[in-house]
């Protein structure tokens, strides 16, 4: 089991039997960003929950402009996925500020829904292994537990 993973997800009976949930993920890097997506929708089934709705988009730093709109459509929860690798250029460092950047903003603009991005950036491919793990679904759900309580 990966050091990065979470094995508990908190309560979640005093939730909406239907949440509406979305993951936006990149096209680039495909082979870690799908496995992200797959292991990560399992485990909303796995909780009752419908699977979640998912959109692919070209790169990374499409990611927070989608995942706005989704927002705008009254998602309850959206998780971005995407895998940055350091290259040759300044391109890594660039892109991953904007995409940080762009998710801090959203989640404060839309502080009733969870917004969660799992960005890996890597200085390399072998770092990315232990990091593809089904924790990114339980730590929202364990959020937007905590926030439905404070909302409801």
């Amino acid at each position: 089991m990966s050091k990065y993973s979470q094995t508990s997800i908190k309560s979640l009976d005093h939730l909406p039997p239907s949440l509406k949930t979305a993951f936006v993920v990149a096209e680039r890097n495909k082979d870690y960003t799908q496995s992200l997506a797959d292991l990560n929708t399992q485990v909303f089934v796995d909780h009752w929950y419908t699977q979640p709705d998912i959109f692919w988009v070209p790169g990374s730093l499409e990611l927070p402009g989608f995942a706005n709109r989704l927002l705008l459509l009254d998602y309850d929860i959206v998780i971005v996925f995407g895998v940055i690798i350091k290259g040759k250029t300044m391109h890594y460092e660039f892109i991953s500020q904007a995409i940080f950047q762009g998710i801090v903003q959203l989640s404060i603009a839309y502080p009733q829904q969870v917004l969660i991005s799992w960005v890996l950036t890597v200085e390399d491919e072998s770092l990315l292994q232990e990091r593809v793990t089904d924790n990114y679904a339980r730590a929202a759900l364990n959020l937007y537990s905590e926030q439905y309580t404070l909302w409801s």
